[in-house]
């Protein structure tokens, strides 16, 4: 079994997200908020005229409630699955990246509560 990465945002999964998810961040500090960014890869529709993610306002807006669970069975020295949540807060920011070659992706930043 692979590692799987469970993507909840206003306490509804978004399994369709996570097939685009190209990087996920979670940063702990004893001193600071902990702090999360999903980078997600962007489609274009050319019939719509938008994006998927970057201009999903239901799904993506700030102050939206964000966990990020994380299962895997490769864990040294066990035979079973483990399942965690390594990140629970909500959207502060929603940042879209152009790259010159036409490649649009999308960043989700977050912060606990």
């Amino acid at each position: 079994m692979a590692d799987t990465l469970t993507l909840t945002i206003n306490g509804t999964k978004q399994a369709d997200i996570v097939v685009d998810v190209v990087e996920v961040v979670v940063d702990t500090n004893y001193f600071l908020p902990a702090m999360c960014t999903l980078l997600l890869q962007d489609h274009y529709d050319n019939k719509k005229g938008t994006f998927l993610y970057a201009d999903d306002a239901k799904t993506f807006k700030i102050g939206a409630t964000v966990k990020i669970d994380l299962s895997t069975d490769r864990i040294p020295g066990s035979t079973s699955k483990v399942t965690g949540t390594i990140f629970a807060g909500e959207i502060t920011s929603l940042e879209p990246i152009f790259a010159d070659n036409g490649v649009a992706q999308f960043l989700v930043r977050g912060y606990d509560k």
